[in-house]
This record gives C-alpha cells, sequence and structure tokens, in this order.
C-alpha cells in the first residue's frame, strides 16, 4: 500500500542568468504540524487524514480498499523532503516524498513517480 502525501519544485530561468535554477523557499517543519485531508480522495470513502505532532510522530486514518485503516509511526522533515516509516498491526511501511508547497491552509506532495497530491488541513469544530 502506498500513499502519496501528500509534499513540484519551481524552476526558472534568472532574468539576468540563463539556466539558473531559481531556489524554492524554505519549508518551514512548524507549519506541518496538525491535522490534514486528502483533497481528491474517492467519494464515499473516508479521506486519508495525516495527523503530524511536533515530537516527530505521525497517525494516518482512512478508508483502504473501502476498510477503515489506521496507521502510527514516526515522520522527519529535512528541507523539502518528507520521510516517514508507518505500521498497523498487519503491515508497515517507509516512503518519502518531496514537498512542493506548505503554506498555513494546504500543502503539495510530490512522490517517486512525479504523482502530486494535495492534502488541506482540518480545521478545528468550533
Amino acid at each position: 500500500m502506498r500513499i502519496a502525501l501528500g509534499f513540484a519544485l519551481a524552476l526558472a530561468l534568472a532574468p539576468s542568468a540563463p539556466a539558473q535554477e531559481k531556489k524554492a523557499p524554505p519549508v518551514d517543519a512548524k507549519k506541518l504540524v496538525g491535522r490534514w485531508e486528502l483533497k481528491d480522495a474517492k467519494k464515499g470513502t473516508k479521506p486519508p487524514q495525516l495527523d503530524f505532532a511536533a515530537d516527530g510522530k505521525l497517525a494516518l486514518t482512512g478508508d483502504i480498499d473501502g476498510k477503515p485503516a489506521s496507521f502510527t509511526g514516526t515522520y522527519k522533515l529535512d528541507g523539502d523532503k518528507l520521510s516517514f516509516e508507518l505500521k498497523s498491526k498487519d503491515d508497515a511501511f517507509t516512503d518519502a516524498v518531496t514537498l512542493t508547497r506548505l503554506d498555513d491552509d494546504e500543502f503539495d506532495a510530490k512522490d517517486a513517480d512525479g504523482k502530486t497530491e494535495t492534502f488541506a488541513r482540518v480545521k478545528a469544530k468550533k
């Protein structure tokens, strides 16, 4: 099972120097802490939710193949690279994605296959 998180490096030509990469702003790890939900989840399923804790803990819940699933584990953010290790009672996996955008409300994650998924922050209910 592979859940792509979620985290495209923008390349541009600098006006005064040809073929130079424009550096993306650094990722603020503090903005990642909180609960996030996959924006384009299949209708009729519980969208995957990621809970990032400040201490490096990660929880993933949602429907997988139509059945509720829950994983716990850890994550590490190194620059724009987000690596994580998750386990359930029946399964375990390790993966990494690149965060291409992270703001207060959304983040984009690009997996090794080049697929990008967007997650939105889950707002606390009042």
